[in-house]
């Protein structure tokens, strides 16, 4: 400000005021890194591969990543304000839920596994660390949750697990038959030299014929072991699985009865394989009377032959099927379904859930073991109430 001039109108008193602001841009400047390391934070959130979710104290969400809103299927709009129990699938008991809230309402960490529900309904599991915020007094303002789902992976190490364990009970079950069927050809050997050795009318002609025919019924099981244990000589040709299948009607219809509505169906099916077509019936026929067996009221079976082009990996019984054209035969039921619990134990020997008597538990696990030796892929779908699909 001039107080006072020259006669020339020169300024000869100036007075003027100082503020050091030195404080103020050091906080603008604190203020900004601070806003800057925000953005990074939350990028870097948001960015992330693995679930966060962050809620208040008593568990009401209160943020989601991308990543969380993609594996549940949820948006913001629907999670935002709710309690996390919206995601829970009812797996884990309530004493599950009451030990994690213990562990994280008194300061700790909490680690483990979780089964989840999507909102299509379906389940997922993830491996969960979940830790308190605290404020400045200690208090606890918030939680925050990282997830990571692995549901891919445990079915993955499950498929793996159930491979290798049908292996070795494929090489047990080979083994024992091959010295089985050494044992079986004695017994058959002698039962009917002894038969040629009596006269016509001896009473032990019946029951030598009773013993051939029982080592008979042994040898047949024998070879379905065999089967399973892919020692089983093939002869593979070129053919046309519609023709095979369409060739098994009439005994097909003989072997389910008149309570059963059996369907054929061939959609678009005009490509040739290298399989063994008697191997091929039979894995249609062992497919057919499971559906038969799974329906002791009647019910509907659908037979069919359809061409299929992957263009990405699918998911067989006991590993991937790689990407390519491929001829499905498949038998599909309107039954209750394969149990969850079941399901992992069908292709095993002798596995089975009928009564005591009532069937071997060889014809499922004849079916693997012929697949397996064709170089082809099984796969089952089924759900409780929804029927069972084999192809």
């Amino acid at each position: 400000m001039v107080f006072e001039r020259s006669g020339t109108g020169t300024p000869t008193l100036v007075l003027g005021a100082l503020e050091d602001v030195t404080e103020a841009a050091r906080s603008r400047e604190t203020l900004e890194k601070s806003l800057n390391d925000y953005r990074r934070v939350l990028q870097a959130v948001e960015c992330a591969a693995e679930s966060i979710i962050i809620t208040d104290e008593k568990g009401v969400i209160q943020y989601l990543n991308p990543a969380c809103l993609r594996i549940t299927g949820y948006s913001r709009e629907e999670t935002v304000g709710r309690h996390t129990r919206t995601l829970k699938s009812g797996v884990h008991p309530a004493e599950f839920y009451e030990k994690l809230w213990r562990a994280i309402s008194s300061g700790r960490t909490w680690t483990g596994r979780l089964v989840n529900k999507r909102k299509d309904g379906s389940f997922f599991e993830e491996d969960a660390s979940i830790a308190p915020v605290k404020d400045e007094r200690g208090a606890i303002t918030n939680y925050v949750a990282v997830k990571k789902d692995v549901t891919k992976e445990l079915s993955l190490e499950t498929q793996l697990q159930q491979s290798q364990k049908l292996e070795a009970v494929g090489r047990l079950a080979g083994g024992v038959a091959h010295d089985f069927n050494n044992i079986l050809t004695a017994i058959l050997g002698y039962a009917q030299l002894g038969r040629q050795g009596l006269p016509p009318d001896s009473p032990l002609r019946d029951d030598l014929a009773e013993i051939e025919k029982g080592a008979l019924r042994a040898a047949d099981l024998t070879r379905q072991l065999l089967i399973f244990s892919r020692k089983q000589v093939i002869k593979p040709q070129v053919l046309d699985p519609s023709l095979v299948v369409n060739g098994l009607q009439k005994m097909l219809r003989r072997i389910v009865g008149e309570d059963y509505h059996l369907r054929f169906v061939s959609e678009g099916a005009g490509r040739r394989i290298l399989a063994d077509p008697g191997q091929l019936e039979q894995v249609v026929m062992n497919f057919v009377v499971n559906s038969r067996d799974a329906m002791p009221q009647g019910g509907e079976i659908t037979v069919g032959v359809r061409d299929s082009l992957l263009a990405e990996p699918a998911q067989a019984v006991d590993g991937p099927i790689p990407p390519g054209a491929y001829s499905v035969v498949y038998v599909r039921d309107t039954g209750h379904g394969i149990p969850p619990s079941v399901l992992p134990r069908i292709f095993e020997p002798f596995f089975t859930t009928k009564p005591v008597g009532e069937g071997t538990g060889l014809g499922l696990s004849t079916v693997y073991g012929i697949v397996k030796q064709g170089g082809a892929y099984l796969r089952v779908e089924s759900a409780p109430e929804a029927g069972t699909a084999m192809s």
